[in-house]
């Protein structure tokens, strides 16, 4: 007598069809066979770029190489000149040749333009503020 707890034998994992493995295994092959080559031919166009990629960076890095040593030369050029890094130009001169100008042509109108003529023209030039 049979327990009511055990598997009739067919339907036991053991025993499901052989045959219909096969076939999802041989199916399943191929595609991983697919997915291999597809990996490889990946491989390959990654490979090609990281050259593509290295060489470029060597590029770079041999310019800026270049580059940093004209900077160096540059320096050493105004070191042996005397050049400070950045001018300091002073405009007062040109501020006092202003104002000498405006306080000469103001005279000039005081002196020529009658007072009641309302004048002022160049003082009005130079005016600061």
């Amino acid at each position: 007598m049979a327990s009511h707890w055990t598997m009739p034998p067919m339907a036991h994992p053991m025993y499901v069809g052989q045959a219909a493995q096969s076939s999802v295994d041989k199916a399943d092959s191929e595609a991983i066979k697919a997915f291999e080559e597809e990996l490889e031919t990946l491989r390959e166009k990654l490979a090609a770029v990281e050259t593509q990629t290295k060489r470029q960076i060597e590029e770079i890095n041999s310019r800026l190489d270049r580059l940093d040593g004209l900077a160096r030369d540059v320096e050493a050029l105004r070191d042996e000149r005397g050049e400070d890094r950045e001018p300091n130009y002073s405009t007062a001169p040109v501020e006092r040749a202003v104002m000498r100008l405006s306080e000469r042509l103001q005279r000039i109108e005081d002196a020529v333009l009658p007072p009641d003529s309302g004048g002022n023209f160049f003082s009005r030039l130079f005016r600061r503020g």
